[in-house]
């Protein structure tokens, strides 16, 4: 028994998708539900076993996968409209239903007087779980499919994908895929200044209906975290060593995410290759990097030991590291008492504040010392000493007109100032 089941998706529903964003569709909604996948002489076959289409399904935005975060279709679009495309194109297409067939076509909606896609429908008579959808015709357009699937480059061509499973997906070291983003192996998006291509578990991303691009900041995070959840030291300190990779923009956010003894590794791997760089801090025999004896140092310490080079320790590697982070990351505290980075460190902030201090809060303190009218008195009492006025006359200018003039600007170094010693000459501290 033949009926027929009318749609309202026009075959010019979405004009600017073409065959292979179609076919991808029904390939994704396959590996979806674990299905099989087989090529052979231009026919495509994607093989479902967890129930048949309900005919709820054909409504536009009806999915039986919204609210799963482990596949990647949620937004219930996407059979029918791969449909209106794949008939647009004049490809053959049948779907085996559960025991119906459906035959897919192009033809009059009765209700609304336009052509529509509408699916004439044959019960066999018998039930089972198993929906099959065979697409014909694709000889010529195959290749271009397949790019936009993983698993059918594999099907179809033998792809031999070499790849580190994370958490949040694979990375993927073929060349040939180098730069490319997929999604549960589906193709979203290229860029040039990756270096690796990545496969995303889709529990992790969200896409949109058209699966076109992931957010670039929520590329970048993702890249960062499924990098650091490899656990290969050797990829991650390569792309900390390389400013210009897509890789390095996020990554030191996430490196104590990686385990214990690849950090370890990761320091002592990355900080040396910086040794010996221009901006290394450098002394003589020094030791081998290691976790425990690396810290890494920004523009104004390393600056501050250059010019202090007898506060420089021995026992320490300093590697000049201008990504804050990354920094705290490499001088966390090792279990080490002797080389306890973080003491040395404190120690050094301390001595650093001194130095600012004296180097510029000082001087700028001491000029207004000399400007002010407190001085201008302290030099005055200092004349009225030397030519012999009265000690309780000096006591009273002493107690009261000093008092008057205000030491605010300069009370920080106003115990360092001799003020017997000073004179209308602008005052000089050692």
């Amino acid at each position: 028994m033949k009926k027929v089941l009318e749609t309202s998706i026009s075959p010019n529903y979405v004009p600017d998708w073409e065959l292979p964003q179609a076919v991808r569709e029904i390939v994704q909604n396959t590996l979806d539900e674990n299905g099989e996948i087989e090529y052979e002489e231009g026919t495509l076959t994607l093989t479902t076993k967890n129930g048949g289409i309900p005919h709820s399904m054909l409504a536009l935005g009806n999915s039986g996968k919204r609210g799963d975060e482990t596949k990647i279709g949620r937004h219930g679009d996407g059979l029918k409209v791969a449909l209106a495309v794949i008939l647009r194109e004049k490809k053959p297409i049948l779907i085996e239903n559960g025991g119906l067939i459906w035959e897919p076509k192009i033809g009059t909606n009765s209700s609304l007087g336009c052509e529509c896609v509408v699916i004439e429908e044959t019960d066999t008579g018998e039930r089972n779980n198993t929906v099959k959808i065979t697409i014909e015709d694709l000889e010529e357009e195959i290749e271009e499919i397949c790019e936009s699937s993983l698993q059918l480059q594999e099907i179809v061509f033998g792809l031999d994908l070499e790849t580190s499973e994370t958490l949040y997906g694979d990375l993927i070291f073929n060349e040939e895929l180098k730069g490319n983003v997929y999604v549960n192996g589906l193709y979203i998006q290229h860029d040039s200044n990756l270096k690796y291509a990545f496969n995303f578990n889709p529990r992790y991303v969200q896409l949109d209906r058209d699966r076109k691009a992931i957010n670039f900041y929520e590329l970048l995070r993702m890249i960062a975290k499924l990098v650091v959840s490899s656990n290969d030291v050797a990829v991650i300190v390569e792309a900390l060593y390389d400013s210009n990779a897509l890789e390095n923009n996020e990554l030191s956010y996430y490196l104590d995410e990686a385990d214990e003894s690849t950090q370890e590794e990761i320091v002592k791997d990355y900080c040396s290759k910086r040794v010996g760089r221009k901006s290394k801090i450098a002394f003589e025999a020094e030791p081998e990097v290691t976790f425990d004896n690396v810290v890494c140092i920004d523009d104004n310490t390393m600056e501050f030991l250059k010019e202090n080079p007898s506060l420089v320790e021995k026992k320490f590697v300093y590697v000049h590291e201008s990504d804050d982070y990354l920094r705290r990351f490499v001088n966390q505290a090792s279990d080490d008492e002797y080389f306890s980075k973080e003491v040395h460190l404190r120690k050094l902030d301390t001595e650093i504040k001194i130095y600012d201090y004296k180097k510029n809060q000082r001087p700028a303190q001491l000029a207004f010392f000399n400007q002010s009218e407190f001085k201008k008195q302290v030099a005055l009492i200092n004349r009225l000493v030397a030519l012999g006025a009265a000690p309780e006359d000096i006591e009273y200018l002493r107690k009261n007109l000093l008092s008057k003039n205000s030491t605010t600007r300069f009370i920080d170094i106003l115990n360092e100032i001799d003020l017997d010693k000073v004179t209308d000459e602008d005052y000089q501290l050692k």
